[in-house]
């Protein structure tokens, strides 16, 4: 079993730049594995910063259900949404990017990309407060929807998104979630990138900046 996931942070179509939190969930026979990266992609470079990584063990991977009552059995096709719901689409929004446009460099200016923020990851949960979260503070916050579709259909149950019984976004493995949410979801995550170089580049610019890991870049 193979599946992906991508949710956009930034979707930035005019420039170019994106940022994605992107899963992979690959399992065979009774072993699964689940890599959750951060992508910071430019016209320029492509960076990535590995935020999770987890292995899982399965009596079974693929649980297969009655067709009816025919007594045949298949395994039933996901019950999960698709979301395209980009958390900001420009940089003038979001206080973590500042770079050189696509009409700036075509007129000459040198091309820039300069990322520096701090990443929380949140739970469905959040959606509710996730505005107000991000107008209060510098970090971000961002739910990856497409992300915890995957992981209720094949980590946190088997359940394929919705139980038999008809419960949406089933907890069978109360384990797995229980250290998803402490992890994964509780963690904070320092995105420092300068023309595709990852490191803390706004440190160098002083004590003050170096001292606040969420210095905030604007740009309207």
């Amino acid at each position: 079993m193979s599946w992906s996931s991508k949710d956009f942070l930034l979707y930035d179509e005019t420039n170019g730049v994106y940022i994605s939190v992107e899963g992979e969930f690959v399992g065979v026979d009774t072993a699964a594995t689940l890599t959750v990266i951060l992508k910071v992609q430019t016209r320029h470079h492509t960076v990535t910063q590995t935020l999770g990584e987890y292995s899982y063990t399965y009596t079974q991977l693929v649980q297969e259900r009655e067709i009816g009552t025919t007594g045949k059995y298949a395994m039933p096709s996901p019950q999960i949404r698709a979301i395209f719901a980009p958390l900001f689409q420009e940089q003038g929004s979001f206080k973590g990017a500042h770079y050189v446009t696509a009409e700036e460099e075509s007129n000459g200016a040198t091309p820039a990309h300069l990322f520096n923020f701090v990443l929380y990851p949140e739970p469905y949960s959040a959606i509710g407060t996730l505005n107000a979260t991000n107008d209060e503070g510098r970090a971000i916050h961002f739910v990856p929807c497409n992300l915890l579709e995957m992981l209720y259909a094949f980590v946190f149950s088997q359940e394929y998104g919705v139980a038999e019984d008809g419960t949406r976004y089933p907890v069978t493995f109360t384990a797995r979630y229980n250290d998803m949410m402490s992890t994964l979801f509780s963690s904070a995550y320092r995105v420092s990138v300068r023309d595709g170089v990852q490191g803390n580049w706004s440190d160098s610019l002083g004590a003050d900046f170096a001292s606040i890991s969420t210095v905030s870049l604007h740009r309207t």
